[in-house]
């Protein structure tokens, strides 16, 4: 029995370790937030210290998870269903400006609980139906389960909270519904930033470019976040592409004009490539890399 509570104190510890560290946190930082002292913390990360259930629900509510999803992955990650999603730290970038209550690490800590979402669902769905997800929801559909998945886990890391299920990707401070500060969050398969879509309004946006193999095994490329100037407006970083009411409803109808792309490049907070992700880069020479042409 003592064997067994020992094996499962260091699954779960590994676990706990591997999540803090994706959300850029120091032992010290953590154990401040779970309410816990660090040396306490650094035992249980080791599997040295036993903890009670509260303990873990109180580290759990920490990294932003419920109980259960915390000792899901763990035993997840032991069994090597799910690698760690954890994004290599030379690739973010610090200097770039967001929306006030936004930090670097919120947008890491909800980039890898969106990766590890997409790839559980993923396998599961291969495991069953024996057939690649993206198969059956192709691009639309998987940009939109990539969306919904990191709008769901930067609400679960930060201030800003999604407004509504209703796919629009706007997420609000402070619960101030409408009136508060809003940051629209859009995903795009592939390398073709001009390919992205949105409202068209004025404010922050965000857009996340990921890519899937036939495995269902997604990874963020480039995350990049700037705010913006509406369609119809005065030096506008957004073209109307669709006047439909149904593409209104949608809030898809707009998609980013060359003045736009170039402040999204410039917002770029997460690059796959480090290079690329630090300060000074040339926006035009990214622009080629990433496959963007004209879009005024």
């Amino acid at each position: 029995m003592a064997f067994k509570q020992q094996a499962a104190n260091q699954i779960l510890g590994s676990c706990i370790r591997t999540l803090r560290k994706e959300r850029g946190l120091t032992l010290e930082a953590f154990a401040t937030r779970a309410k816990i002292s660090y040396q306490y913390l650094s035992g249980v990360e080791t599997g040295k210290e036993n903890f009670s259930i509260g303990v873990l629900d109180a580290v759990a509510a920490a990294l932003g998870l419920p109980l259960n999803a915390l000792i899901l992955t763990a035993y997840e990650l032991q069994d090597g269903a799910l690698e760690s999603s954890q994004l290599e730290a030379e690739g973010f970038r610090g200097d770039v400006p967001m929306p006030v209550g936004l930090r670097p690490e919120h947008f890491a800590g909800a980039l890898a609980d969106a990766v590890r979402t997409v790839r559980r669902i993923g396998r599961n769905f291969n495991n069953h139906v024996r057939r690649p997800l993206h198969d059956f929801l192709r691009d639309h559909g998987c940009t939109e389960l990539v969306a919904h998945s990191l709008g769901i886990a930067l609400s679960q890391h930060s201030v800003y909270k999604l407004r509504a299920a209703d796919g629009s990707g706007v997420l609000v401070s402070n619960g101030r519904g409408r009136r508060g500060r809003t940051l629209e969050l859009r995903a795009c398969r592939g390398a073709d930033i001009g390919a992205a879509r949105g409202s068209g309004a004025t404010g922050w946006y965000a857009l996340a470019l990921f890519d899937c193999n036939q495995c269902d095994d997604m990874r963020v490329t480039r995350l990049m976040v700037a705010h913006l100037h509406g369609a119809g407006t005065p030096a506008a970083d957004w073209l109307r592409t669709d006047t439909s009411a149904e593409a209104r409803r949608a809030n898809g109808h707009c998609m980013p004009t060359a003045s736009g792309v170039a402040k999204l490049l410039e917002g770029s907070i997460y690059c796959e490539s480090a290079d690329e992700a630090k300060p000074g880069c040339d926006s035009a020479e990214i622009a080629g890399k990433v496959g963007w042409g004209d879009s005024t």
